[in-house]
């Protein structure tokens, strides 16, 4: 979860400072359970044909207070650190 400081978090988190650089951002609607056709798109189609490649850096989700994993109506955003392939 973002946070603009992290000055209270419960016992069972800790921090973690993303470093900055370009993300590619996928939104993805539906179920988990189709979640994984859409990381297989991202990483077999959509990327080698990109120009970009991976960059070393965390991949991460935002998940909606709402958020159902059952749903076919919830949305989520997927981050996919990139950088221009060489």
């Amino acid at each position: 979860m973002a946070v603009s400081a992290a000055t209270e978090l419960p016992d069972n988190m800790e921090t973690m400072l993303l470093p900055s650089g370009n993300y590619a951002v996928f939104l993805y609607k539906g179920s988990v359970d189709g979640a994984a056709v859409a990381f297989r798109y991202i990483f077999e189609t959509w990327l080698p044909t990109s120009g970009y490649q991976l960059a070393d850096r965390p991949h991460f989700e935002l998940l909606p207070p709402e958020y159902n994993p059952q749903s076919h109506l919830s949305e989520e955003t997927i981050w996919i650190p990139i950088t221009e392939r060489l």
